[in-house]
């Protein structure tokens, strides 16, 4: 062989050898982009090693490192050290290495709940990276802002981001981004109530993840899964799904993955009824979540085995367990977490009976709930408004500025004529300014009008005694529902023997009887109930739609909240009892639309046949017989004969002689 021929056979298995090299580099940094999203610390670990051993970086592979590095750091809450990336970032000789630290920036806002300012950065990121930039660089800058605008609700603009990261994927042909492209779209669908899309949607990304078979991806689909069917509300597709997921985590390897798998596995046994499992693999789940330093992990984990136990009679272990969970939630300012898990707590207590301590916990998931509303997401919403609001008045004044440039050397070379014609446009500009004067007159005469019938509107619908919104507010709230097309849960009360009260001790003792009701009914429903003043002794809740058993925890709770203590008026200490009528539309076995002037009617019948058997009660309706208006018509002309012979089920829930609702329920059809 010639020296020559050596020479480039030489140089040929070199450059095949760096290639090789340079191949394996890639698909390095790709599966650490990969894990780095189920696994952050795994994630961490390697990049470290890449840096550490010296591998032959190119400047783009250095600078999509560093900003892995970064966005992983503040994904374990080291914002102190991703900030140190980002700045290491900045430095960089690299066209996109401001944007790679706005993006980093980006990430350590949103990790800290500041989610305006995350948008900002992640709009920053996205203006000073090249379109030849990395494509897992600007799919990450797409993925971020569209994960920020999901956060503040904004799903149309978050759907948006996560189109434009899913096109940059697949125009780079990266399998793994498309997937997860795909993958966020079906959750932000879910978020947005279009379960057919999400479901869409997901299954275009499980079909990508079972064709590069990657555990990480298929355990981050069938958790997004699990989270659609806990949506959609059906629990048997959530406990499979949930079980596919936990399967692949364990096949991955990462306790980060198993740990959500297995707090979503212990979630689903816990809605289904299967209390032992939950239990069972939601301690699991909190030693799987301690290991990995999961402390939010570790306290939703213990909440739902508190749940299982409470449900499982085992009460004092079960409200340890809580309590743990929900202490630990507020050591770390997890408000929302903490809110969700007394609300949890809340419907566990109702279930075994337990209506004054489900109350004493609803009142402080309310509390709570009323002071996130006053924080986070609101104010974060304004400030993303104002400064987009801000730029485009900035534009709109630098406009102007250039216009009145232009005017001003324009009059600047004007002549002796042009003076004349100015006074006579001062003069026209007096007769505009009276003119003006005089419209300005009109429009704040206008205005305050406005005001007033706003104002009128609004006294109108409420009750002036409870403060309550009354019948006429319910009715226009309605008015615009397509007639037979009503959906939602009614609870009709009314004051038992409420004409003796007035009678016996006047109609201020009555009054204050009312107003006492209205504040312990006000307290006993949730922010999207809404609670009505019907009229004279009768008050609506209007709910939205749920399971029939979770309708009947509302009614115990409201016929607690009444007649758990007697009301003090005046010098007179009384006890009063309501009962209520309640139901859930459409009724199981109604399959003709049931409009909502029916359905208040309907639960007004149930409410009598709670009277007229005995009162201090509830009647629910769960199930018509009804395929037609004529059957319905004929139902509502004999209500008390159609549950004697079936056409009608109903319910009963008891207030007993001490004012706390019996968990005796007599179900079945008619009397």
């Amino acid at each position: 062989m010639s020296t020559g021929r050596a020479l480039v056979l030489a140089l040929a298995l070199l450059l095949a050898g760096a290639a090789c090299a340079d191949d394996s580099l890639e698909q390095e940094i790709s599966a650490i982009d990969l894990v780095g999203r189920g696994d952050p610390k795994s994630a961490q670990q390697r990049i470290d090693q890449q840096f550490s051993r010296g591998a032959t970086l190119s400047p783009d592979q250095t600078l999509l490192l560093r900003t892995i590095q970064g966005i992983v750091l503040s994904d374990q809450g080291l914002a102190k050290e991703a900030e140190a990336v980002a700045r290491r970032l900045a430095a960089m000789p690299h066209p996109d290495a401001h944007g790679a630290a706005a993006l980093v920036r980006a990430n350590i806002e949103s990790q800290g709940g500041n989610l305006a300012r995350s948008i900002q950065f992640a709009d920053e990121a996205a203006s000073r990276v090249r379109a030849a930039a990395d494509a897992r660089l600007r799919f990450r800058i797409e993925s971020a802002r569209g994960w920020a605008l999901t956060e503040l609700g904004q799903f149309p603009l978050a759907l948006k981001r996560y189109q434009e990261a899913g096109q940059i994927a697949e125009r780079a042909g990266n399998l793994a981004l498309v997937l997860r492209a795909y993958n966020s779209r079906s959750s932000v669908f879910a978020q947005a109530g279009n379960i057919d899309k999400a479901l869409s949607e997901n299954k275009r990304a499980l079909d990508i993840a079972k064709q590069i078979d990657d555990p990480y991806s298929l355990t981050v689909v069938w958790v997004t899964r699990t989270a659609i069917m806990s949506i959609k509300g059906d629990s048997l597709a959530q406990i499979r799904a949930s079980e596919q997921a936990d399967a692949f985590a364990r096949r991955s390897g990462s306790a980060v993955l198993i740990a959500t798998t297995e707090l979503n596995l212990g979630d689903a046994y816990l809605r289904s009824g299967r209390y032992a499992d939950a239990l069972k693999i939601s301690m699991a789940a909190a030693e799987t979540a301690k290991s990995v330093g999961d402390e939010s992990g570790v306290a939703i984990a213990l909440a739902n085995a508190g749940q299982a136990e409470i449900r499982m009679g085992r009460i004092a272990e079960g409200k340890a367990n809580v309590e743990r969970a929900l202490e630990s939630s507020r050591r770390m300012a997890a408000r929302t977490q903490l809110a969700t898990l007394l609300g949890e707590y809340a419907a566990a207590l109702e279930a075994v009976g337990d209506y004054k301590g489900a109350l004493k916990a609803f009142h402080r998931e309310r509390d709570l709930n009323e002071e996130i509303r006053g924080l986070g997401e609101t104010r974060a919403l304004l400030e993303v408004e104002s400064q987009y609001q801000n730029e485009r008045k900035q534009r709109e004044i630098e406009l102007l500025n250039q216009k009145n440039a232009l005017q001003a050397a324009d009059l600047r070379n004007r002549t002796l004529q042009q003076r004349i014609w100015w006074l006579a446009a001062g003069l026209l500009i007096c007769g505009m300014g009276a003119t003006g004067l005089l419209y300005r007159r009109v429009r704040d005469a206008n205005r305050l009008l406005a005001e007033s019938n706003r104002t009128l509107k609004v006294r109108g619908e409420l009750d002036p005694l409870t403060l309550l919104f009354n019948r006429r507010h319910y009715l226009e709230s309605l008015a615009a529902i397509p007639s037979g097309a009503f959906s939602g849960t009614l609870c009709l009360l009314d004051i038992d023997h409420f004409k003796q009260i007035n009678d016996q001790h006047g109609h201020a003792i009555g009054d204050a009887v009312i107003v006492e009701i209205a504040k312990r009914l006000r307290a006993a429903t949730r922010d999207k109930d809404k609670l009505m003043r019907w009229g004279g002794e009768e008050f609506l809740v209007a709910a939205p739609a749920m399971p029939l058993e979770q309708a009947e925890r509302l009614t115990a709770r409201l016929l607690e909240s009444v007649g758990a203590t007697p009301i003090l008026a005046g010098n007179i200490e009384l006890p009063v009892r309501v009962s209520i009528g309640f139901a859930v539309f459409p009724p199981h076995g109604a399959t003709l639309p049931i409009s909502w002037e029916r359905a208040a009617h309907l639960v007004d019948l149930a409410l009598y046949h709670a009277k007229k058997q005995g009162r201090n009660r509830a009647c629910g309706i769960t199930a018509l017989a009804a395929t037609s208006a004529k059957q319905l018509e004929a139902i509502e002309a004999s209500f008390p004969h159609a549950c004697d012979d079936g056409r009608v089920s109903v319910c009963y829930l008891y207030g007993n002689s001490l004012g706390h609702s019996s968990t005796a329920q007599a179900i079945a059809p008619g009397l």
